[in-house]
Order: structure tokens, then C-alpha cells, then sequence
């Protein structure tokens, strides 16, 4: 179970975070497509309302990893820093959604 201790009640003005969700395509298909994502993020809005935080799906895409020269599967935590570097954006929070780690 996940707790927050969050001050006081909701403020008004709450704090809007957009995201940008990237999902490796593995086998002509989405890790996860965006209907899933947006029922996440509605799942993650209920948790943070009492903190005053509120995430946006503002940019999904699916991508064949390959066409970007990532390794299928993604090895170990060494490959993050290029695939953040490909995918990254100034003015959202990424997350990228892969395949399971490791060899196959």
C-alpha cells in the first residue's frame, strides 16, 4: 500500500504535470496503448489529488525500438541514458515503457 503525507487539504490551484508516454512496440504491438495509459494516469490522479498534483497525458507514442537503434530486450540500467536522450522532452516527464529486461 502507498501513503502520502501530503499537508492539509487539496488547494485549488493545483500543480499540473504533463507527461510524455513512449511505448516499445514488441511483436507489432504496444507494451501498452494509450486507453491503458489514460486509465493509469486517472489512477494516479486519485492518489496525488490530496497532494494538490495532477498528471496530464499530453504525448503518447509507440515505437519499434530497432527503428531507433535500442536492443530488444533493453539489457540493463546502462541503455537508459541514450534511450532518454532519443525520447526526452524540455517540457514533459517521460516514461518509457519497454519489454521485460534481459536476455530472452
Amino acid at each position: 500500500m502507498f501513503f502520502l503525507a501530503c499537508q492539509g487539504p487539496p488547494s485549488a490551484s493545483s500543480q499540473v504535470l504533463a507527461l510524455k508516454v513512449v511505448s516499445y512496440v514488441r511483436e507489432g504491438r504496444p507494451v501498452i496503448d494509450r486507453s491503458s495509459v489514460l486509465a493509469l494516469v486517472d489512477e494516479i490522479n486519485q492518489i496525488w489529488l490530496e497532494c494538490g498534483i495532477q498528471f496530464v497525458l499530453e504525448q503518447y507514442d509507440s515505437v519499434e525500438p530497432k527503428s531507433l537503434g535500442f536492443p530488444i530486450p533493453t539489457l540493463d540500467r546502462s541503455e537508459l541514458p541514450r534511450i532518454r536522450e532519443a525520447l526526452h522532452s524540455d517540457s514533459q516527464i517521460l516514461i518509457v515503457l519497454t519489454t521485460k529486461w534481459g536476455s530472452e
